[in-house]
């Protein structure tokens, strides 16, 4: 499609950068550019390419261009977070389509090559029009107008017949013909039906959506192919043809032959059809076809909807969903019950004004969150409830409440169970030791005795390290022992790695400190804050290689202080990461010889929790390892 002329209005750089390298200088194009709407009043333009980057309503800039140049297709080009929006009120207005910013170039040559090919036809149908109206632009104008409007109804209305019924008067009217139908195939079978007419026969026009028998409908629908049918003398007639002129052509969905749209002289037998006249009738027939497809993908989506949104209203767990300016756009009864909502229709209001929780209203409405976030919330005595917040890439994000209060139950059952067990454990295990101990005071003992002594008392050791974890832990999450104060942080983090230091000389490992200037205090207890980067330092240490390097950096943003600690070990699983931070659980990859209670992170855990934090962990196998830890900062 080399030597069209293309007109480009309030279009950005980086994205008129890119049309011109990718798309439009490749082919040979001209192109126009402009600023203002009122200078292009002059001017043939194959297709007209319009972007919000002036400013002001994109959709006002739609009716002075459309009324200058009826003919030029019109493609906008606005920001990803409108197009959805913008779509149907600009195709409305007389676009022909609407497209994201940033650009993608095989969607914009999609667009392109459909644009051009609208003007080809509108172009052919004037053409052929022009004969039967020499010099009269006017008329053609008009044609065209008609089949612009004819092309802005397909894309808007979803209810095909009026379409169909708009299609059929607009192919009598260009073929100046008598008569008209459209004719489509039966969603259960092959059969035709009557669908639309115009100045055909009272008794078929009562026949509409019932099966028709056509030859030379039937023709068109095998062959996928238009038919044209001159008046023969009655000495060379033949029987499939009937006796008078008429034309037909094919509507088609994709592969798919879906209907037949014919025209046709009965009592005007001389006047007949040509090849512009099924050009015109197969640029009709396209829009019939796509206002049938609309309706038929619609309806899938509908359906779809319907399915989808039944089982969002009758779920057993709470669901909310926000656009990407945190507005709601559904909340599901579950929902409703959970928050104490009243039974009305929220969509459209800001999160902040629905829900009574700041906190969880918040992390939903946070504009930088990446990937799942967990809140959880008690919004009544002895009811907890978790909110996990999801991201919907391109609209917004959901969230799913689920009541964890069982679960909560359990896990302090468990608790106790745990202590108990572990103070009822200590008694034996220190007897074992003993008496281990005085094995080797009552006698002489060999090589492979003394082995076996060993490694018993490096069981029972191990064993009692993790009744000491597990005993750490409970007190933590109980809340004993937490006096908390004003703490300065750095302060903290120098101590915990100087006590470090020896572990890691062992090992042959490094660490680097990476504190910023001016981080202010967190209000915490300092023994557990030590306690919490003690044991990620071990972590780190534990399972990087000799010579490894383990990063400890702090800084502060606004009303919080960011720990992270950064090694270069063996790194974690993709599995593994949403259980790290739980009890008793060790990666897939830890070798054997890793000794360890699956406790530390756990317990970090704990203590960000009692502290209003939050942590997470980024990790790649074979690479290493980030723990991240956010504190607020406080007086």
């Amino acid at each position: 499609m080399p030597g069209k002329h293309f007109l480009i209005l309030d279009l950005d750089d980086s994205s008129l950068g890119r049309l011109e390298r990718n798309i439009l200088g490749p082919a040979g194009h001209a192109i126009t550019r402009s600023s203002r709407t009122d200078r292009v009043q002059t001017g043939e333009y194959d297709l007209i390419l319009l972007g919000d980057h002036g400013g002001g309503d994109i959709l006002d800039r739609i009716e002075p261009l459309r009324q200058v140049h009826p003919a030029s297709p019109i493609i906008l080009f606005t920001q990803r977070n409108r197009a959805g929006t913008l779509t149907l009120q600009a195709i409305e207005l007389g676009a022909f389509a609407c497209l994201a910013i940033p650009i993608q170039v095989d969607e914009v040559m999609a667009s392109v090559s459909r644009g051009l090919a609208r003007r080809r036809e509108l172009e052919t149908w004037a053409e052929r029009r022009a004969p039967r109206a020499p010099g009269d632009a006017r008329t053609q104008l008009r044609e065209i107008e008609r089949a612009i409007r004819l092309g802005r109804s397909v894309a808007t209305v979803l209810e095909p017949d009026a379409v169909l019924t708009a299609v059929v008067q607009a192919a009598v009217a260009t073929t100046d013909a008598e008569e008209g139908r459209l004719m489509l195939v039966r969603e259960d079978g092959d059969e035709l039906e009557l669908r639309a007419t115009f100045h055909f026969e009272q008794d078929a026009a009562r026949a509409v959506r019932l099966p028709v028998v056509d030859p030379l409908a039937e023709q068109v629908l095998a062959s996928a192919e238009p038919i044209l049918v001159e008046p023969e003398p009655p000495e060379t007639a033949q029987t499939r043809h009937p006796p008078y002129p008429l034309a037909a052509v094919p509507l088609t969905a994709g592969e798919r032959v879906i209907g037949v749209l014919a025209v046709e002289n009965r009592e005007r037998k001389r006047w007949g059809f040509n090849r512009g006249h099924l050009a015109a009738l197969s640029a009709l027939a396209n829009f019939a076809a796509v206002a049938v497809e609309n309706a038929r993908l619609f309806a899938v989506a509908e359906t779809e909807r319907s399915k989808l949104e039944g089982t969002i209203l009758t779920v057993a767990d709470g669901v909310i969903v926000v656009d990407d300016t945190g507005r709601v756009e559904l909340v599901n009864p579950r929902a409703r019950e959970i928050f104490g909502l009243e039974d009305r229709d929220y969509r459209g209001e800001p999160i902040e004004a629905v829900l009574s929780f700041p906190e969880l209203s918040a992390a939903i409405a946070d504009q930088g969150q990446v990937g799942h976030r967990r809140f959880e919330f008690e919004p009544e005595e002895e009811r907890h409830y978790l909110a996990q917040i999801s991201p919907l890439p391109g609209f917004g994000k959901t969230v799913t409440i689920q009541d964890v209060s069982r679960f909560k139950e359990l896990d302090a059952l468990k608790n106790e169970f745990v202590t108990t067990i572990s103070h009822d454990l200590r008694s034996p295990l220190t007897a074992i030791l003993g008496y281990v101990e005085l094995i080797g005071r009552i006698g002489e003992t060999n090589e492979q005795q003394r082995d076996f002594i060993h490694r018993v008392q490096e069981s029972v050791h191990s064993i009692t390290e993790l009744i000491n974890a597990l005993m750490e832990l409970g007190r933590i999450e109980a809340g004993f022992d937490q006096q908390k104060e004003v703490v300065p942080l750095p302060v903290i983090l120098r101590y915990a790695a100087d006590g470090q230091r020896w572990a890691f000389d062992e090992r042959d490992q490094e660490i680097a400190l990476e504190i910023e200037e001016g981080i202010p205090p967190v209000f915490g207890s300092p023994v557990r804050l030590r306690q919490l980067i003690n044991n990620l330092l071990e972590n780190a240490s534990k399972y990087s290689p000799p010579n490894g390097t383990v990063t400890l950096r702090a800084r502060a943003e606004g009303d919080q202080v960011i720990l992270e600690v950064c090694d270069n070990g063996i790194g974690i699983p993709a599995e593994d990461l949403p259980y790290v931070f739980d009890r008793l659980y060790r990666g897939g990859n830890v070798p054997i010889d890793k000794i360890g209670s699956g406790l530390g992170l756990s317990i970090v855990r704990s203590i960000v929790a009692n502290h209003g934090g939050r942590l997470w962990c980024d990790s790649e196998e074979g690479k290493g390892t980030t723990v991240t830890v956010v504190l607020p900062t406080g007086t």
